[in-house]
């Protein structure tokens, strides 16, 4: 029980510092010189709505580290907890059949 808790508070952690990650990333297009702040959208883009969602990304890491990083590692453990999940169940079941 305690596990099914601790994973949905991480998950609804990770949902929230995604959201607010995203989100201050989204400022980015807003500023003038977008484009000197960008590495991996193509210098040929004008648009600011067409940069890449990793330069956001990064962009709200430079302007909010502990949100990005608290993401980072919310997921992290959130798959990690998933991975273990289904490997347990899955060699509880080989161990069932044998």
């Amino acid at each position: 029980m305690k596990k099914i808790i601790v994973f949905i508070v991480l998950l609804i952690v990770s949902i929230y510092t995604l959201f607010l990650t995203s989100w201050t990333g989204s400022y980015l297009m807003l500023e003038p010189n977008w484009q000197d702040k960008t590495i991996f959208t193509p210098e040929d883009i004008s648009d600011p709505r067409d940069i890449y969602f990793i330069d956001q990304w990064l962009y709200a890491f430079t302007i909010q580290p502990i949100t990005s990083t608290i993401f980072i590692i919310a997921s992290i453990v959130v798959v990690s907890m998933i991975i273990f999940h289904f490997r347990k169940r899955r060699k509880k079941k080989k161990q069932d059949e044998v």
